[in-house]
């Protein structure tokens, strides 16, 4: 490949996943505004909701009893599995980042090295 096709196929793959990071934290923010929860979900007799919360620096696990009624059941359990969804969307999008970031600092020194190289004053 010549040199500018490689900065053309970079730019564009730069801008492509720079949009799929914008797109995710939007999705994030549908998730969030829908409502997330945490915990871990326990049935009592087979029937009857708890939600067991994690611990945290303030206090150790949480239960939050919801019942038998199934459409309390179905929120709680919709709003733990959006919040299981909005942390795996968070791990992607951190991963993205992290990847955006390696390729501006490697283009970033490869500028600096060229600009040394030929030494003309642009």
């Amino acid at each position: 490949m010549k040199f500018t096709e490689l900065l053309d196929s970079i730019k564009s793959q730069h801008e492509a996943v720079s949009k799929q990071v914008v797109d995710l934290k939007a999705k994030q923010k549908v998730l969030k505004k829908a409502g997330i929860e945490y915990g871990t979900p326990s049935y009592k007799e087979g029937r009857y909701l708890r939600i067991i919360r994690p611990a945290n620096a303030e206090r150790g696990r949480k239960f939050d009893y919801i019942g038998a009624d199934p459409d309390k059941q179905k929120a709680v359990l919709d709003a733990i599995e959006r919040g299981k969804q909005f942390d795996l969307l968070g791990s992607e999008i951190a991963s993205l980042e992290e990847a955006l970031g390696f390729v501006d600092s490697e283009l970033s020194h490869l500028s600096m090295r060229f600009k040394w190289k030929h030494g003309i004053d642009i």
